[in-house]
């Protein structure tokens, strides 16, 4: 092999590395933002757990675009997050979204489906609805859990009281045993 076709085959390399960097930098950089159209809306919330910039936002599990902003709403209060909504995807007027949040803190923006023919126009502020939060259903459960136990220990009690009062009245023939059996089925 050659001086030239060695230079040739190193520059082949580099631009190749080169359009592969430029591929990736264009997926996972936030340059797609200023490739593909875009429109915003405003939500409000009275609080976003673990919502931050580049959370998704979602209609019936379909990607439809990304937070752009959290900022703290000096007017209403609570919170106001400005969501880009990809050009294609229209959401109609009667579309209530909802912050979604896992047991592991991971938050995204679940928009309704909405029945309406009318669509939401760009820049408009709408109404938020923050979902309830795993932990404090958990612990709700737990509390809820704990008096079904106490329930079920104080029944099993009774039941034992019952067992042991017809084993002695069985064992020791205290009383008329037909008797009681007549004015049980009664």
């Amino acid at each position: 092999m050659n001086e030239r076709q060695l230079q040739f085959r190193v520059g082949l390399f580099v631009l190749a590395a080169l359009m592969i960097c430029t591929a990736l930098i264009i997926e996972f950089g936030d340059l797609q933002k200023y490739l593909q159209d875009s429109y915003q809306l405003a939500i409000h919330f009275d609080s976003t757990p673990g919502l931050q910039r580049g959370t998704p936002v979602r209609q019936n599990g379909i990607s439809i675009g990304k937070v752009a902003e959290v900022l703290l709403d000096e007017q209403a209060g609570g919170v106001l997050v400005v969501v880009d909504i990809h050009a294609d995807r229209q959401v109609r007027k009667d579309s209530r979204p909802v912050l979604v949040s896992t047991l592991l803190g991971d938050a995204s923006i679940e928009f309704s489906a909405g029945a309406s023919k009318d669509m939401l126009p760009p820049n408009t502020r709408i109404e938020g609805l923050a979902a309830a939060d795993p932990l404090q259903m958990i612990q709700r459960i737990e509390v809820q859990v704990s008096d079904t136990l106490t329930a079920f220990t104080a029944t099993t009690n009774e039941w034992k009281s019952l067992a042991t009062n017809v084993n002695r009245l069985v064992q020791t023939q205290e009383g008329d045993l037909d008797l009681v059996i007549e004015r049980a089925a009664a």
